[in-house]
């Protein structure tokens, strides 16, 4: 009950006065120390904008495939620009259940060959950490590069990095859902999971790394909830997105790191810092220029008015291209369609292939992919063995 009041955005007070209870009554439901009888229940859903069995953490019939998903906010229609309001639900719909309908297929491949993930354990409480959301994705993203031991590493293959988390990893191209940026959602049947959309109409592919770990902060923060983001979630104001887009720019970009980089190419501490060292440091850590400017900002290394010049700067016509930005955009997406088709998923179908547990149109109908071209693919030597618990994937390397 806590975490879907504070997804939502709402205050404690705030609640009390929309239902019209007290706010001591609030914080008693909260803490389980009163009861809450069904149609209750069925207001605090309607005012969270989510279902009630989520709220009853009710579980999902594994057999029941896609077809009684949820996702918060799912039938509200997605703004795009001022007074337009188009009605992509059928398609994000679509698009979600493809996504529920993977992650069950995952996890049936996971049992088929005798792989158990331990599932991702970690989770960080807001308020143990700040008050101020912002400040609390910023600590938490410290906490799980120290963590994962990323040093002051760059992260550039962020779908490998969350599937060694137990994560399971959709990414996948919805231009019939084009305002869909990512998903998460959690299913006792298959764990904690994360969809990608490649083919988002509005960020280029370098906003990908940034979309995902938006979306891994939520899976920290919010691990059993639903959650969609659309194209507006770096303006969302409410605490949870705040706190997954801070997370996710410190996360990509910490101060250590950026301090670093620009070390390496000669920038000295009173230096100002100049476009070619922005482009290197966008480059160089796989983040759009936009995404730079705001963390560059956020750390006092340029102020507003610089950030906004900037900005304003980027979108002069050649000025990027001329400094390989085109290429980068390039490189980035090819590194995302690449995970597509050498994930962990297929690397789980290729081995129960193999071992004689999956026929070959069944393993290539899950893999998407044509019988004879998934045969090749499984026959080129990989262990024949059950894969690893989120695995290295360098077992397909030539």
């Amino acid at each position: 009950m806590r975490r879907a009041r504070e997804n939502a955005g709402l205050t404690q007070e705030a609640v009390a006065r929309r239902l019209n209870m007290s706010r001591p009554t609030i914080s008693q439901i909260e803490a389980g120390k009163r009861p809450v009888n069904g149609l209750e229940l069925i207001r605090f859903a309607k005012l969270y904008r989510v279902s009630v069995a989520s709220l009853l953490d009710d579980e999902q019939d594994p057999t029941a495939r896609a077809e009684g998903v949820y996702f918060p906010g799912l039938e509200e229609p997605v703004a795009d620009g001022p007074g337009r309001t188009p009605d992509l639900r059928p398609a994000v719909r679509a698009a979600l259940q493809a996504f529920v309908v993977h992650c069950r297929d995952y996890a049936y491949l996971e049992r088929l060959v005798g792989a158990h993930p331990k599932g991702l354990t970690v989770r960080y409480v807001p308020e143990e950490l700040s008050d101020d959301p912002e400040e609390q994705g910023e600590l938490a993203a410290a906490q799980e590069r120290n963590r994962l031991g990323l040093g002051q590493a760059p992260v550039l293959c962020l779908p490998e990095l969350l599937e060694r988390q137990s994560v399971k990893v959709f990414v996948a191209s919805r231009p019939d859902a084009p305002h869909l940026s990512a998903a998460t959602l959690y299913r006792r049947d298959f764990g904690h999971a994360l969809f990608v959309n490649v083919a988002n109409a509005l960020f280029p592919p370098t906003w990908l790394n940034f979309t995902a770990a938006h979306a891994y902060a939520h899976l920290l923060f919010d691990k059993d909830s639903d959650i969609v983001d659309y194209n507006n979630f770096l303006a969302d104001r409410r605490p949870a997105e705040r706190r997954a887009n801070a997370f996710a720019l410190a996360f990509l970009m910490p101060r250590e790191l950026v301090e670093a980089e620009l070390r390496a190419i000669g920038w000295r501490g009173h230096d100002a810092v100049g476009e070619s060292e922005l482009v290197y440091l966008a480059l160089r850590m796989g983040v759009t220029f936009t995404a730079l400017l705001q963390r560059l900002h956020r750390l006092g290394y340029l102020s507003d008015d610089a950030r906004q010049e900037l900005l304003e700067r980027q979108h002069a016509a050649g000025r990027w291209e001329e400094l390989d930005w085109a290429l980068a955009m390039r490189d980035a997406h090819e590194e995302w369609t690449v995970y597509r088709q050498r994930g962990r998923f297929r690397l789980l179908a290729a081995q129960a292939y193999r071992r004689g547990l999956l026929p070959l149109d069944q393993a290539a109908q899950l893999t998407e992919m044509p019988p004879e071209v998934f045969r090749r693919f499984a026959e080129r030597g990989l262990p024949n063995q059950p894969p690893a618990p989120c695995s290295a994937l360098s077992a397909l390397e030539e």
